[in-house]
């Protein structure tokens, strides 16, 4: 095979990238030198794809936003939850951290790990 192994640096790139590396292992069994190039795209794949579609950490309070929603709640449930709109209201703005027994009692609440929180 003559082709030049691609730079990687957009999605086209890697698409293109893709292609080649399906392209290579339609001719199993790989030659050694095959294999060196498939390894070697796979590497400039997953690189670029994990650098283009990383997943950031969310906060406790984005958290706690999206499990409201995914649950059809409002901050007036957690409010109820926590017996306070003040604290509710200031535990999704992010003003006021969750404190451990309010993680424990958010995670089995949404069934979900009480690290998620802290």
């Amino acid at each position: 095979m003559t082709r030049e192994l691609p730079l990687i640096h957009t999605d086209d790139d890697n698409q293109r990238a893709i292609a080649l590396l399906e392209a290579i292992h339609e001719n199993e069994p790989l030659t050694p030198e095959q294999e060196a190039v498939a390894e070697l795209l796979t590497t400039f794949i997953e690189k670029f794809e994990e650098e283009r579609h990383a997943l950031t950490p969310a906060s406790p309070p984005a958290i706690m936003r999206e499990l409201l929603q995914a649950n059809d709640l409002e901050q007036k449930d957690l409010a109820q939850l926590v017996c306070s709109k003040g604290i509710a209201s200031e535990l999704l703005s992010g003003k006021r951290r969750i404190s451990r027994s309010q993680a424990h009692l958010f995670a089995d609440q949404f069934s979900v790990p009480y690290r998620l929180f802290l």
